[in-house]
């Protein structure tokens, strides 16, 4: 017998994973972090796939700004769910080149569903 199909995380399935992404790096907590970063990982990207429709119907901007705050996403929950490089072992694997924390995911995964959902709005679309 196949294993079902999954659909996927919901939007409230999405921040509430980052959320805790978020709860794990603030704790220190590092290899949690990578663990539950790696599953929102998974998520985002079924989540970026169920949205290319989306995307392609909006205004080429629109789309392209959509799929840039998507990326940036992605890029950075990847950069937590990476085995932090040899001889970082104080945490400064959880900031970007600059130097900033890059949790605070949720806020950010919350603020593309949202983006997403006034476009498919504004387009009358029901996904």
């Amino acid at each position: 017998m196949a294993e079902p199909q999954r659909t996927g995380a919901g939007p409230e399935e999405l921040a509430d994973l980052a959320w805790m992404v978020d709860c794990a790096v603030r704790f220190g907590e590092r290899k949690q972090a990578a663990a539950l970063a790696e599953r929102l990982l998974e998520e985002l990207s079924r989540h970026y796939r169920a949205m290319r429709p989306l995307r392609l119907r909006c205004a080429p901007h629109v789309g392209a700004a959509l799929a840039d705050e998507a990326f940036a996403l992605i890029g950075d929950v990847e950069q937590l769910a990476a085995p932090p490089p040899d001889g970082d072992r104080d945490g400064d694997a959880d900031c970007d080149a600059d130097g900033r924390a890059v949790a605070e995911l949720r806020p950010r995964v919350e603020r593309l569903v949202a983006h997403e959902t006034a476009e498919m709005a504004a387009l009358g679309q029901q996904f």
